[in-house]
């Protein structure tokens, strides 16, 4: 059975350390998002573009979904993404920059890229030094500019799961929490107990930042004061917030699952291994998300650098 592993979780301080001496530029691709984003985006997709031949900018269009890759003229749809692009390649080790990838580029990248024998896939994220602030009338009610507006909530195929608001069969919503609490307020309105009549939230402790949990906390006030327990993850460690997925599926009793990333990057690449994996494992689960509108230079500095590599499993 096929299955994903988190094998490695590393650490770095600059780029340099990353590419050991035995780097074969042949042997690598590397996929990035929107590289002009903010500085971290800049620094990581030039440096990884200086020394990747194959080096590829992937923007995933939810509305009519599709794929518009660099260097390819046209767009292409994204059930036939894994066969006319993914497949193509017959290198070693895919780097994938999850700062400039949205979401749904890195769940559909990972999900073709299971099919490949003996490869290795490498995540980088980058934090920022900070976050640039919008408001803050105290160290709890501070909210960061982080983002222009949201979309509605959509499905992203394969991992779409028709869940029909008439039935009196329910699905289990989990939340992986952030600091812009409209997004679960608006799940919570828009469904309105159609879809959903259990939820478990998972809130990122320890955060990137000391406190930052507590704002987190504080803007999710409304929307969580009704819940007895919180589930909670490391920010910065997606293996552990696998493991947490794998528990609340455990405690459901077959009951359908969907996700809602709406929290940190690495809480995101954990969903994204546990959803995978679960997808070969035929228990589909699903996901919904609001592909947020992400506001430019919306971060300063270059904080730390963090590698999740994954092996494949027969």
């Amino acid at each position: 059975m096929m299955k994903i592993d988190l094998t490695t979780i590393k650490h770095y301080n600059s780029f340099d350390n990353i590419l050991d001496e035995n780097f074969i530029d042949g042997e690598y691709v590397f996929f990035y998002g929107n590289g002009e984003l903010d500085n971290r985006c800049r620094k990581v997709t030039s440096f990884f573009k200086n020394k990747i031949t194959k080096s590829y900018s992937i923007i995933y269009n939810e509305e009519e979904f599709n794929f518009s890759i660099s260097d390819y003229k046209n767009k292409i749809k994204s059930f036939e993404f894994g066969k006319n692009f993914i497949n193509k390649f017959d290198n070693k080790v895919f780097v994938l920059d999850s700062t400039s990838l949205g979401f749904a580029e890195i769940l559909l990248v990972i999900h073709y890229l299971v099919a490949k024998n003996n490869i290795q896939i490498k995540i980088l994220y980058i934090e920022p030094s900070e976050y640039k602030l919008k408001s803050k009338d105290s160290i709890f009610n501070t909210e960061f500019d982080l983002s222009k507006g949201f979309n509605s909530f959509r499905k992203i195929p394969p991992y779409s799961l028709l869940i029909d608001s008439s039935s009196s069969t329910k699905a289990k919503l989990i939340t992986l929490l952030g600091f812009e609490n409209e997004r679960l307020s608006r799940i919570l309105e828009d469904d309105d107990g159609a879809r959903y009549d259990e939820f478990e939230h998972i809130l990122a402790l320890p955060a990137f930042n000391p406190g930052w949990e507590n704002i987190s906390l504080y803007r999710h006030y409304n929307e969580l004061k009704g819940f007895k327990s919180l589930e909670f993850s490391p920010a910065n460690n997606p293996y552990e917030t696998n493991k947490v997925l794998e528990k609340i599926n455990k405690n459901s009793n077959d009951k359908q699952l969907v996700i809602a990333p709406i929290g940190t990057k690495p809480h995101s690449i954990g969903a994204i291994v546990f959803m995978v994996n679960s997808y070969y494992k035929n228990k589909k689960v699903g996901v919904i998300y609001d592909f947020p509108i992400k506001k430019e230079n919306r971060t300063d500095g270059i904080g730390l650098i963090h590698e999740y590599t994954i092996n494949i499993n027969d």
